[in-house]
């Protein structure tokens, strides 16, 4: 068993291909919230079987979810659609909360990965000056292209979805 501090970072990143054959990493994830001592705690196989434990639980072992779980907004780590799922959220502004959610394939790769961000159900009118809220695309100034599309059959009513050079970003959610 070997043991990877991945230190001030929000994901865990972890390539087994480094670990002997039949060997395990157990890595801790160190958070604002918990530190490394009771964060969540990830057991990547290293014979290619991905993430197969998250916090002492198996993945066949994860709890059912209910049918209405939103595996973008609900905090923690779960296991839904064969994948590990896990998402914090803060507040990005006084009155609009975000979360940021990353998923690890529970058979394959073993890193977590940035999934998106979903801003949580606020009104319109607070995004009317937010890129974010309103469809268009601007370029920012580090570059970055960026595509912004609401309320359309890929969006849904009440939303925006975002891209940043072509890559799937952020939801904004109204309400």
């Amino acid at each position: 068993m070997l043991r990877k501090l991945i230190a001030g970072a929000a994901i865990a990143v972890l390539s087994t291909s480094a670990l002997p054959a039949g060997a395990a990493a157990d890595i801790c994830v160190p958070t604002a919230e918990w530190g490394c001592h009771g964060g969540p705690m990830i057991i990547v196989d290293a014979n290619g079987d991905g993430v197969v434990n998250v916090n002492g639980v198996d993945r066949e072992d994860y709890p059912k979810l209910p049918a209405n779980f939103d595996v973008y907004t609900t905090e923690g780590i779960h296991y839904f659609n064969g994948n590990f799922w896990w998402t914090e959220c803060e507040a990005y502004s006084s009155v609009v909360d975000r979360c940021r959610t990353h998923y690890a394939p529970g058979n394959g790769n073993a890193d977590f990965t940035f999934n998106n961000l979903t801003y949580l159900p606020s009104p319109r009118s607070l995004w009317t000056k937010n890129p974010l809220g309103v469809t268009g695309s601007w370029t920012a100034n580090d570059g970055g292209r960026w595509r912004t599309e609401c309320d359309t059959a890929l969006t849904g009513r009440n939303g925006c979805r975002t891209w940043r050079n072509g890559v799937f970003n952020n939801i904004v959610r109204f309400s």
